[in-house]
């Protein structure tokens, strides 16, 4: 296959020379050339044309020539403008088909053949009889029969669709005003007068279990001892307890069913949660896994028609003589290893503890001792029963005498029982004479007792909240002094910055103020100086005439003109000192 697909390269422009499988353009010397993508394939293009030496095919044997005109020879390469790659056009011709809803390969329905029947269908002809013109059918008399008139009822019940339903017109039935006779109570239908419609009633299991209870609570409160009767305020105080912990239970058990309702709905709220994410997340996985199998599909099918594309076709990919990538794994493979992770050996496992057998001689201590509390427990029951026969021992002899005696022997008895009689009701009366003072001591105790806690509480109540107070106190004067705080630390802030800015204002007003100064000094020192200039000027020329003058009248005489000469001085240095004064004076203003 090689030596026939052999191919040359001849320089352009240069010499010609055999190249084999020179791939600087392996896309356009095979056929069936792939890359993993559109990047690589671009990378490769830009390697290629970056080089300098441009190459043409040149066929070196007659065989490949052909005549057919579809496969004639070219020499160009292909042009650098052209995209040759087919996936970009192949993915949007995909996309405008989906779109479109078309089958690019549909089921071709050959018209004749298996498929003949679809294009074929029996016209619709109604089915009508052919009489001859002549013929004509009797009809029977019953179908011209007058029929008798039905008789209807006088009174019809006939049902009527209102525009409301019986639950939205549904009231409270009323209920009549009552009045109670003093001295009686409520009878039992008054007592459940809080049930209303929707509140209640229709009763149900609950209500009639609350009206049970209701009834045996008024039979209960009908088998109280009376208040008035002292002797038995021990066996009323001793019923209500008892009543009162079977109301605390009752109460304790409809809790727990309230609770356990509670529970049983919150868990099955939390299983059909449970139940919809799961079934959520099964459909999303089954979404997924049905458009990653329609993928591969598309991909499975795209590879084999590139597969059966390129086993057609007889040549050679050209990569397999290829030993660049076999290199790279060779010298990959004896690089060091820089990955190179030490797997640490995980610690010993603990030793599992053990447990001692116990000598002989302890178990048979134990054994010795489980059989003397075994002993002992024995000898207690036999004791009980001993003391227990010892305290009804009356009763035994009783029981005997009863079979045993005579008639005689009877009306002793008889006699000595109505003593034992006597001398019990006689020891009863002092026990409820007894139970009677206990009582009265017990109530004035319990009164003194109420008293006592009643005030103990109070003080106990107030004390509680003489400490709210204080701590309210405290706590208000600790707001107050961290409110002052705050306050005189605002306001010491408050001051610096005021200070500060007086300070500021301070300073640029003097600042201001100096810039004025200089501004009038160098204004009225430049206007001081013009006309001192002017002035000294003015008087030069004008002394310069009187001294013309004198130097002629100083020729008369010399002591005039040294007079003059001082005056003269002595007016210059007068007319500074003027000067200085009044530039001194406008600095001062």
């Amino acid at each position: 296959m090689v030596s026939e697909c052999s191919e040359s390269y001849e320089n352009a422009g240069l010499y010609p020379a055999l190249i084999l499988f020179t791939f600087i353009k392996p896309y356009m010397a095979d056929p069936v050339y792939t890359v993993s993508s559109e990047v690589d394939r671009n990378r490769a293009i830009l390697k290629a044309y970056a080089t300098t030496v441009n190459y043409r095919k040149v066929v070196d044997f007659e065989s490949i020539f052909s005549s057919q005109p579809r496969y004639t020879l070219k020499l160009d390469a292909v042009p650098s403008y052209a995209n040759d790659w087919r996936g970009r056009a192949e993915q949007c011709k995909e996309v405008l088909q989906k779109l479109a809803g078309v089958n690019p390969n549909p089921h071709k329905c050959p018209v004749t053949g298996a498929d003949y029947w679809k294009y074929i269908k029996s016209p619709v002809i109604p089915f009508e009889q052919s009489f001859p013109p002549d013929v004509v059918f009797e009809f029977s008399g019953e179908d011209f029969e007058a029929s008798e008139e039905e008789q209807q009822p006088a009174q019809r019940t006939v049902g009527v669709q209102t525009d409301y339903r019986e639950n939205e017109t549904q009231t409270d039935p009323y209920s009549p005003e009552y009045v109670l006779h003093p001295g009686t109570g409520p009878s039992e239908l008054l007592q459940l007068a809080s049930l209303t419609w929707g509140h209640g009633l229709p009763a149900g299991l609950a209500e009639v279990e609350m009206i049970e209870r209701m009834r045996a609570k008024q039979v209960w409160e009908a088998s109280l001892p009376p208040m008035h009767d002292l002797s038995q305020l021990d066996k009323r105080r001793r019923m209500m307890v008892e009543m009162e912990a079977k109301e605390w239970a009752f109460r304790e058990e409809e809790i727990q069913k309230l609770h356990d309702a509670r529970l049983a709905v919150l868990m099955d709220l939390r299983l059909q949660g449970n139940e919809a994410e799961n079934e959520a997340a099964y459909n999303r996985l089954t979404q997924i896994y049905a458009a990653r199998l329609r993928e591969k599909d598309l991909k499975l099918e795209k590879i084999h028609k590139v597969y059966m594309r390129c086993k057609a076709s007889n040549c050679v990919d050209g990569t397999f003589l290829l030993n660049k990538i076999e290199e790279e794994a060779v010298e990959t493979k004896e690089k060091r290893l820089r990955l190179l992770i030490k797997k640490e050996k995980p610690p010993p496992a603990a030793v599992t503890p053990t447990v001692e057998t116990p000598p002989e001689e302890d178990e048979q201590t134990e054994f010795a001792v489980i059989c003397l509390q075994k002993l002992l427990r024995g000898r207690r029951t036999q004791y009980e029963m001993f003391q227990g026969k010892e305290n009804n021992q009356e009763l035994i002899r009783e029981l005997r005498k009863l079979h045993t005696l005579q008639s005689e022997e009877q009306e002793l008895n008889k006699a000595e029982k109505k003593h034992i009689m006597t001398l019990k009701e006689k020891r009863d009366e002092q026990m409820n004479k007894a139970l009677q003072e206990e009582a009265c001591q017990a109530a004035v105790v319990g009164q003194t007792l109420t008293q006592l806690f009643d005030s103990l509480s109070k003080e106990l109540v107030l004390l509680q909240e003489e400490r709210r107070i204080h701590a309210f106190t405290l706590m208000a004067e600790r707001e107050r002094r961290k409110r002052e705080a705050e306050e005189s630390g605002r306001r010491q802030l408050e001051e610096r910055r005021r200070r500060e800015g007086d300070e500021i204002f301070r300073q640029i007003v003097q600042v201001h103020q100096e810039s004025v100064d200089m501004y009038l000094e160098d204004i009225i020192l430049g206007y001081v100086e013009r006309v001192a200039d002017e002035q000294s000027r003015e008087e030069i020329r004008r002394k310069a005439e009187q001294l013309n003058d004198v130097a002629y009248a100083l020729e008369k005489s010399r002591r005039r003109l040294c007079q003059s000469w001082c005056t003269a001085f002595l007016s210059l240095k007068l007319r500074r000192l003027t000067s200085e004064k009044e530039v001194r004076f406008y600095k001062l203003m």
